[in-house]
């Protein structure tokens, strides 16, 4: 009895002590909020200007000239960017990986100053789900709504705060978002009763894979001489395709770690994973957290489980849904999605104390002409401690599916998992927006526009179109000489590299049926739209082996025009049926291979609004396009006065020749 007494007022105190605690301490609650952000690269493992650090079972040691070790000082460690250990260069805004939180509430006015302390590259923020209702300009995609911000150089966004829920910033310029430049942005409602992440406590949680070299590099090797679709000859680096259940492509470039709010830890040569800490979240028991969960991902979807806990999914790219209970959510490069978990009572958690928080791809296997299974995961770990127990790591284990029991998986990007790994999916066109009243916009003749798109690889591009960076900004700076025209006659037929520009009329309902579709719709694509967030009405698979869960053929929905790579597209039989009683609202739509998936907006918001696949390296090649809304109404809403300018230059061919003569006959004078 004296030790249950004391049991239970060690509970009472240390949840006292949580609840002293603010869940949110950073959250601005004014109707300003400001931020600086300096964005530098930083040395991973560096420590001062001196020295290099490394990891013995968590703790971080130097080495003097003498060659003697030493810990680093608790008061240094800080100051160190640790990840998962592995020394590259990373990119940082105010020296964190992830960066600064911002947290506000909706309607807000967000400043933030962003300085550009990059040694070589140019620079813009992208506010990720935010509308930009009125400042199109100030969307942060590069070379469509503004200038790169160069070495140097500032540049302040002000934005509205909306919609409210779980959204995020990052770079948007070249392939800079996966080597760090990446953090949460959340926006609360005023009445705290709409709030979808309504719990006692919550927890963001940024996830990334993670690259040991810098992006540039990665992407250079995967065109060309780095890349070994059946994996790598002996000493090359092992660029393999890999594979998800589906047998379809999940990547193309290696997973050296995952990343949880900027921990985690990697495979080294012999098998055994580097030293680091992992992110840890402490609770309390019979307490109910929410987890904001920001998919941060350069290419590769993470499957999100808790040992031992089953997790009830809320909301998604910031909209509220009815909740669904699950073992697990997958989340892909774009998305978020906001889960609640109620933790165990007193005893159990006593019990056990720890337990692993997995974020593991979907890589089943690898390879381009045949599939070998894989041996291993590739997963990010982060730990769930119940406050009290010892600081031991987790031995648990992830909870058993079988058929007595199967364990359900909320967003699968394809049909079916195998039959043997007991598995059920919850698609997200099954998911029920929790607002009532938030019902897609009509579909009348007329006043609608239904638009197939087809996002696939070899030609990559969106309807045979690559997409080429213009000169100069869109928005501002739209011209002739300031982009590279598309031929709409040709296109079609043969593979164009061009500034693929989309116009769409205000007012109009857009139905967009976004594909991926034909013999080289080789893997899933989240694809994401800038300036809007749509209703997802439905998603159409392609069938698969229900055994295997190998797709084999693809949806018979959609009709495409022989060698056209699926650029001219309708329904074979009639549109089919879609969910207009209350659909999910998201802004990042995962389009299956072989499939398609059906969204809805009103263009009500004018402006140049990038359409895209999230996956870095599919974007920066060209997987994406612009949609030029109402042009007749941008006018309304210029960009301030002296709104940066840059294109092309090319001076008269005479101007550096009469120049020099005037220098010359200066020179004459002198003489």
């Amino acid at each position: 009895e004296l030790v249950a007494m004391r049991l239970t007022c060690a509970w009472a105190l240390l949840a006292l002590l949580a609840l002293a605690a603010p869940a949110i301490a950073d959250m601005c609650t004014t109707d300003v909020c400001e931020y600086t952000f300096a964005v530098e690269q930083k040395l991973v493992m560096g420590y001062g200007s001196q020295w290099l650090v490394y990891a013995i079972n968590g703790t971080l040691y130097y080495q003097d000239y003498d060659g003697v070790q030493h810990p680093v000082p608790p008061e240094d460690v800080p100051g160190i960017l640790v990840l998962d250990g592995f020394e590259r260069v990373a990119i940082t805004i105010n020296g964190q990986l992830p960066g600064p939180a911002i947290e506000v509430y909706e309607g807000a006015e967000v400043v933030v100053h962003v300085v550009n302390n990059l040694i070589n590259d140019g620079l813009t923020m992208h506010w990720h789900g935010m509308y930009q209702r009125g400042t199109p300009w100030m969307d942060g995609a590069s070379m469509i709504t503004q200038c790169p911000i160069q070495p140097g150089q500032s540049f302040t966004y002000r934005f509205k705060a909306e919609p409210v829920g779980t959204h995020s910033y990052h770079a948007h310029h070249g392939l800079e978002r996966p080597d760090g430049a990446y953090g949460a942005l959340i926006v609360h409602p005023r009445d705290p009763t709409q709030e979808a992440c309504d719990a006692d406590h919550t927890f963001t949680m940024i996830m990334a894979d993670w690259m040991h070299d810098d992006n540039t590099e990665v992407y250079l090797k995967r065109l060309g001489p780095g890349f070994f679709p059946d994996g790598p000859p002996p000493g090359h680096m092992p660029f393999i395709w890999t594979r998800s259940y589906d047998g379809k492509l999940v990547a193309e470039v290696p997973f050296s770690a995952g990343l949880i709010n900027g921990k985690g830890r990697y495979r080294q040569p012999d098998g055994t994973f580097s030293q680091v800490n992992l992110t840890w979240f402490h609770v309390l028991p019979d307490t109910v957290y929410c987890f904001r969960a920001i998919a941060a991902m350069m290419e590769k979807a993470f499957r999100v489980s808790i040992d031992g806990h089953l997790l009830s999914v809320i909301a998604s790219d910031g909209s509220a849904i009815d909740p669904v209970l699950a073992e697990s959510v997958i989340i892909h490069p774009g998305e978020t999605f906001d889960f609640s978990v109620k933790t165990m009572s007193s005893a159990s958690a006593l019990a056990n104390g720890t337990f692993w928080i997995r974020a593991e791809t979907l890589e089943a296997g690898y390879g381009f002409h045949s599939f070998t299974p894989k041996t291993y995961n590739n997963t990010a770990l982060a730990v769930l401690r119940y406050i009290g127990s010892p600081l031991d790591e987790p031995t648990t284990s992830r909870d058993a599916c079988t058929p007595a029991v199967p364990c359900r998986v909320v967003g699968c990007p394809f049909p079916a998992f195998p039959a043997n790994m007991s598995t059920e999916c919850i698609y997200i066109d099954e998911l029920r927006n929790a607002n009532a009243s938030d019902t897609p916009a009509p579909f009348v003749n007329g006043t609608a526009d239904e638009i197939f798109l087809n996002f696939v690889f070899e030609p990559l591009g969106v309807n045979n179109r690559k997409y080429i960076q213009s000169s100069a900004p869109l928005l501002t700076q739209y011209g002739p000489g300031s982009y590279t025209p598309c031929d709409d006659a040709s296109c079609p037929l043969h593979s164009c590299n061009c500034t693929h520009i989309l116009e769409i009329e205000h007012g109009h309902t857009i139905q967009l049926v976004l594909a991926n579709m034909g013999p080289n719709s080789f893997g899933m694509h989240p694809i994401h739209l800038h300036g809007h967030s749509f209703h997802v009405l439905r998603v159409g698979y392609a069938p698969h082996d229900p055994v295997t869960g190998r797709m084999i053929g693809q949806n018979a929905d959609i009709s495409c025009v022989a060698n056209t790579s699926c650029s001219l597209a309708s329904w074979a039989s009639g549109r089919p049926a879609l969910n207009t009683d209350r659909p999910p609202r998201k802004d990042t739509i995962v389009v299956p291979p072989g499939g398609y998936a059906v969204v809805r907006f009103e263009a009500d918001n004018p402006g140049w609004w990038h359409l895209h696949c999230h996956m870095t390296q599919h974007m920066f090649y060209g997987m994406g396009m612009v949609l030029n809304e109402a042009p007749d109404l941008q006018p309304l809403f210029p960009a301030p006065p002296d709104f940066p300018r840059c294109g092309n230059f090319e001076p008269p061919a005479a101007y550096a020749r009469n120049s020099r003569a005037a220098w010359e006959a200066l020179r004459r004078m002198e003489l």
